[in-house]
């Protein structure tokens, strides 16, 4: 009788020690995914914590070579971060308004500008709930925007375009798809704004502005048609 108990509890612990792991377990209930992380509380750590992913203090050479020569007017640039791109613009007699998900950002920006002693304009906002107006810029801005472009719930060309005034230029830069899931690609933005008359359109690999050396980027520079 002693031997039978002993194979009996030999033989379930094998099968205890050699089946799946889990197969003994009840069936549990699936996990549920990880909550969305909050655009604004997002960029809130990155630039409270000095936007470490910022290689690039200086004004954005695409929009440098844009603007030069061009009569300033009012322009609206979409993710202000610490105004980098806003300050450059009002230092040569744009009427800038910023406009950004992160309070912090924008506090930054702010203070910017106090050092400067130059005049902007901000916004804490979420771009899809922003009003773009109509007829009321002549250059709007976006870099590296492009996770809001591709998951905004707005019809964000439509409203670049009833936001300028005619002849008034939109300029982006962005990572291209791939590698990122979120970028540009040439070709969609060929249709997106089709409605502009599209100056520049173009991949290329180049150190961006947030990130490492030698990334895949879309450039874009498009001019709404007068009518």
């Amino acid at each position: 009788m002693k031997r039978s108990l002993a194979f009996v509890f030999a033989i379930a612990f094998i099968a205890a020690t050699t089946m799946r792991p889990g197969a003994l377990l009840l069936p549990q209930a699936p996990t549920s995914p990880p909550a969305p992380v909050d655009p604004r509380e997002r960029w809130n750590k990155e630039f409270g914590s000095g936007a470490p992913s910022l290689t690039n203090l200086a004004p954005n050479a695409l929009l440098s070579s844009v603007v030069k020569g061009r009569k300033p007017g009012a322009a609206l640039d979409l993710g202000i971060g610490q105004g980098r791109n806003a300050l450059y613009l009002a230092e040569n007699g744009w009427d800038v308004t910023g406009v950004d998900i992160s309070d912090v950002a924008v506090g930054q920006a702010r203070e910017n500008a106090a050092k400067k002693q130059l005049a902007i304009k901000t916004v804490i906002a979420n771009l899809d709930a922003y009003d773009f107006g109509e007829n009321q810029w002549d250059l709007i801005t976006s870099f590296y925007m492009h996770s809001w472009h591709r998951n905004s719930k707005t019809d964000v060309p439509a409203r670049i375009l009833r936001g300028l005034k005619p002849g008034g230029v939109l300029v982006m830069e962005a990572f291209q798809r791939p590698p990122n899931v979120n970028g540009f690609v040439v070709s969609e933005l060929a249709t997106q704004f089709r409605d502009f008359t599209i100056l520049r359109n173009e991949e290329s690999t180049a150190t961006p502005d947030w990130g490492a050396d030698g990334a895949p980027l879309v450039r874009f520079v498009a001019e709404k048609r007068s009518r």
